[in-house]
């Protein structure tokens, strides 16, 4: 029995090599995609995350703070420069929400105290904090909005959180 001894043609070994290059570029172009939708994702999970948290422990201290001493409501808000300082009616309670260097303080005035804070993703930049009722003494019942908006550097959503507030004004 004669066995082929010949080897691979040229044009095999050149077809293998094409067929082997092209699904290499296929399953690379998968891959990139699939790295980009799971960091998009985490940047999502991420900031989604962050909203949650601020909302619940800002809306948990101002509400503490207004049911203090028998339901005493904010009787003031003034904000700038991503700082609203809030006066509680009859009590010597100040309290101030801030951002400053990428991180939220909710904290008391009287006593120079950090009563809460979050650090603000790296992901956002030109945060600010602004009040439905900027600069203006409260007269009545009603709802507060506290409103962090900051743009998003991967994504196109932008990042905004709203911590609405029911003020049970009783001064």
């Amino acid at each position: 029995m004669k066995l082929n001894r010949r080897g691979y043609l040229a044009i095999e070994v050149i077809l293998a090599s094409v067929v082997a290059v092209t699904i290499a570029v296929f399953l690379m172009e998968i891959t990139v995609k699939l790295v980009g939708i799971t960091d998009d994702t985490y940047v999502e999970t991420e900031l989604l995350t962050d909203k949650a948290l601020i909302v619940k422990n800002i809306n948990e201290l101002i509400d503490k703070d207004i049911n203090f001493d028998g339901n005493r409501g904010i009787d003031e808000i003034r904000c700038s420069n991503n700082r609203c300082n809030l006066t509680y009616c009859g009590t010597n309670r100040r309290r101030y929400i801030e951002i400053n260097d990428g991180k939220l303080i909710y904290g008391d005035s009287v006593l120079n105290k950090v009563l809460y804070s979050k650090n603000l993703s790296d992901k956002i930049d030109n945060i600010m904090l602004t009040s439905s009722v900027e600069g203006y003494v409260l007269e009545d019942d009603g709802y507060l909005l506290f409103r962090i908006t900051a743009d998003n550097k991967y994504l196109k959503d932008d990042f905004d959180v709203k911590i609405m507030i029911h003020n049970q004004k009783d001064c």
